[in-house]
Formats: C-alpha cells, sequence, structure tokens
C-alpha cells in the first residue's frame, strides 16, 4: 500500500482504467469524461471533479487533470494528478477513486503519515 507524508502536495498516482464488460485494459479514453473523487477516513467524500487533460505526461502536477501514459506499450495506465486537500493532516487515509462510463472504478487507498526526521533516524546533521 502507497504512504505519503501528511500535508505532501502535488501528488499524482497512475491508475489502471479496463473496460467494465471486457476488463480489458482502456485506451483512447476522453479525458473529459472521468470523474474524480477521494474520501478521507471518517469524512465525509469529496466533491467530484471533471478531469482535465493535461498536455503531456512530462506536464507539471495540476489539480484534477489526467493524461494516458502510452496508449501502445502502457495500455490503459492513465496518471492522476489529486489536489492537496486530499492528502492533508488530520487523517490517516484517502481512498482515491477514478470512474467513467464503460470502465470499472479505479480505487487505490493511500496511507497519510506523520512527517519523517530523516536526522533522528541517521544522526546526519549535515
Amino acid at each position: 500500500m502507497r504512504s505519503v507524508t501528511a500535508g505532501s502536495e502535488n501528488v499524482s498516482t497512475y491508475v489502471m482504467l479496463v473496460d467494465s464488460a471486457s476488463g480489458a485494459p482502456e485506451t483512447g479514453y476522453t479525458i473529459a469524461n472521468l470523474d474524480l473523487s477521494y474520501v478521507r477516513e471518517f469524512a465525509a467524500p469529496s466533491t467530484k471533479a471533471d478531469a482535465v487533460a493535461l498536455g503531456a505526461t512530462t506536464t507539471e502536477h495540476t489539480d484534477n487533470r489526467a493524461i494516458e501514459i502510452d496508449a501502445t506499450d502502457m495500455e490503459g495506465l492513465y496518471r492522476v494528478d489529486w489536489p492537496n486537500l486530499a492528502f492533508a493532516a488530520g487523517a490517516s487515509q484517502v481512498t482515491l477513486y477514478v470512474k467513467g462510463v464503460g470502465l470499472a472504478p479505479a480505487v487505490e487507498t493511500v496511507m497519510i503519515g506523520a512527517p519523517v526526521d530523516v536526522t533522528a533516524i541517521s544522526g546526519d546533521t549535515s
């Protein structure tokens, strides 16, 4: 299971989009037809956001945007950029949810942890 530090910003995840009927990887899906939402532990779900297409796979993080990675060599793999509020302190996990017509929902739970003091672990203060 993936984890991030509480308060992390500009978190992107990669999801597999698959056809709900055949189970085959979905290529060429229209990004504007993706619905993005999340729910933090013991909280109300976020308001659904309609995804907007990123310009390229190398584009900097932009909240509620997505892009297909490579329809030929990585069929069905899409990048999704999540809003910072999803990973704010105050919850120990967030469940990310991507859906679209004709797709099986893509769901991932991410653990939200306390910041780690690296100097306390390594003793290195340089």
